[in-house]
């Protein structure tokens, strides 16, 4: 099991490590910086309920990230045991993720996890195949693949970088303008909604076309209630 580490891995120095720590050491992870609450801000800030270290102020890190990501992990694995624990006899099933883990270790890693608040283990993009060819006399579903087709992960990239790229545009916008208010944050919010949905459209559609249709709709037949996709 690989913890995302976000974004391409480049190589660095000594010097780069020891720069960095000193950075992270010193500067708290905020969003909004501390010195913002000194101005007039400060006091709408505090009527919404935030301040500096307020949880919804903090930056993600990697040792946040990978909190996160065991938590949903474990969520995973005791769902897959209680469903398990309810099979027949010689009758098991194994998780399936219809957007593969390796997508959160690539450059949209970020995107997904931090700003859409999606994980690889979730619930949203997992099928239960058959752990075996037994399995799946007995339950009328496929057996985990194993795998993903060739080139899969570059095709989900090239949808992804079609589907952020208004998202993106509305930054630069804003950024070229100087034109930033709450108009500016409630459409960027409400972008990252839609496009968090049309992920998990597109998870259902790759999970569909991976294992068929009829055998995509048995599964929901069998666990789509129980997994949380209604």
């Amino acid at each position: 099991m690989e913890r995302p580490a976000f974004g391409r891995r480049r190589t660095i120095s000594a010097r780069d490590i020891a720069e960095r720590e000193a950075v992270v050491s010193e500067a708290p992870h905020r969003v909004i910086p501390e010195e913002v609450w000194e101005g007039e801000a400060g006091d709408a800030l505090t009527e919404m309920g935030l301040h500096p270290d307020s949880p919804e102020n903090q930056r993600p890190t990697q040792e946040s990230a990978n909190e996160k990501f065991e938590e949903e992990a474990a969520k995973q694995q005791a769902f897959l045991a209680q469903a398990n624990a309810q099979m027949p006899e010689g009758v098991s099933v194994v998780a399936y993720a219809m957007l593969p883990w390796d997508l959160w270790n690539g450059r949209f890693g970020e995107l997904l996890a931090m700003r859409c608040g999606l994980w690889a283990p979730q619930a949203w993009n997992q099928m239960l195949l058959a752990a075996d060819e037994q399995s799946s006399v007995a339950l009328g579903l496929p057996q985990h693949p194993g795998g993903y087709p060739e080139g899969l992960i570059e095709e989900i990239e090239r949808l992804l970088d079609e589907a952020y790229a208004p998202i993106a545009g509305l930054m630069e916008k804003t950024r070229v303008q100087q034109n930033f208010g709450w108009q500016e944050v409630e459409a960027h919010d409400q972008a990252i909604q839609d496009l968090t949905q049309k992920i998990i459209a597109m998870s259902h559609y790759l999970g569909s076309m991976c294992i068929g249709e009829e055998a995509f709709n048995r599964h929901k037949e069998i666990f789509g209630m129980n997994i949380g996709w209604y």
